[in-house]
């Protein structure tokens, strides 16, 4: 698993730390269970502490911390139980917007076209392939939710996919997880092209049941990545 890096070009700016924090919370590289001080986050960025502290605050909100009276945020444990129901939730939503394909002009085709050909034509033993499959997978369910029109639901996609960003990497760790999954992100691109939203709900229902059902593995892979991180 590649560690995500922290870019120089984001320190010192202000707007950076809540997208910065979060994504390397997605990403797994925060030990969990662990105290975020603002004092010290914001030493790192080179910011004052209150954006900061705004970030912790929306963080948590977003269910990527969890804050205890008293004693402030931390980091969580990546569990069964929540990575379940937020797959559960992704596979409602995602098959609900697709089965109303018909009602409207999907433009999902677009990110498949512009974003995907690097990933689907990557070779399988690429050592960034899981990252860009991965991060593919989301664009296109929140282009699926885009679409639709529900501006709500975009929100919370956006978050539900990073909160599911570790796993959904570690899915892909081998050459046949990673052919299965373009497979079918071809698979979904063509029945959105034929406005075919039955199909298209049938393969991210199957895709994410798949998921759901190797939960258990990839919580244990989750936690061991989590648990040697040592950023920031």
């Amino acid at each position: 698993m590649d560690a995500f890096p922290v870019s120089s070009n984001l320190l010192g700016k202000s707007a950076s730390a809540y997208g910065h924090l979060r994504r390397a919370i997605a990403f797994g590289q925060l030990r969990p269970s662990r105290r975020l001080s603002a004092t010290g986050l914001a030493a790192h960025y080179r910011i004052s502490e209150t954006p900061v502290r705004e970030a912790l605050v929306r963080l948590s909100a977003e269910g990527f911390l969890t804050w205890e009276a008293s004693k402030g945020y931390f980091t969580k444990p990546v569990t069964l139980h929540e990575q379940d129901d937020l797959h559960e939730v992704i596979a409602i939503s995602l098959q609900a917007c697709l089965r109303s394909l018909a009602r409207s002009a999907p433009d999902i085709l677009d990110v498949v076209e512009q974003r995907a050909a690097p990933a689907l034509l990557e070779p399988a033993d690429s050592p960034d392939i899981s990252r860009q499959l991965s991060e593919l997978i989301a664009e296109v369910g929140r282009a699926i939710v885009k679409r639709n029109g529900n501006a709500v639901l975009d929100a919370l996609m956006s978050i539900l996919m990073d909160r599911t960003q570790l796993v959904r990497r570690l899915a892909l760790d081998t050459p046949e997880q990673i052919e299965t999954a373009r497979l079918r992100v071809s698979g979904l691109a063509s029945a959105v092209l034929a406005l075919d939203g039955t199909t298209a709900a049938a393969i991210v229902g199957q895709h994410l049941a798949e998921r759901r059902r190797g939960l258990p593995a990839l919580i244990e892979a989750a936690s061991a990545v989590t648990g040697q991180a040592t950023y920031p």
